[in-house]
């Protein structure tokens, strides 16, 4: 009964984020909430859709970055990083995150 109400929950909670499909904001909700229900490759489309709407939204790139490590895409983890540190040169972060990246 709990995961019954849990996933009518969340299916409400997305169909009113659908509403603000506009903000960049929104695609970080909605990656944060495939992340809580294991869909990784949705989490990941949906920060990407955050940093193309806003490319200095550092924790989406991190978290895009580190998503394609664990999925074991390391050439994709690169392109990000390097997308990443085009829009956010100086970020203290993205250069961290270089040193994860092979």
């Amino acid at each position: 009964d709990q995961r019954s109400a849990m996933g009518i929950a969340v299916d409400e909670w997305q169909s009113a984020l659908q509403s603000r499909m506009d903000y960049p904001e929104t695609h970080m909700q909605l990656g944060g909430i495939a992340l809580m229900t294991r869909n990784f490759a949705g989490a990941r489309a949906a920060f990407l859709e955050a940093v193309r709407m806003d490319p200095q939204l550092v924790a989406a790139w991190s978290i895009i970055i580190r998503l394609s490590l664990a999925m074991e895409e390391p050439d994709a983890a690169r392109a990000a990083l390097d997308e990443a540190k085009a829009a956010n040169p100086n970020d203290p972060t993205i250069a961290a995150l270089g040193a994860q990246v092979p």
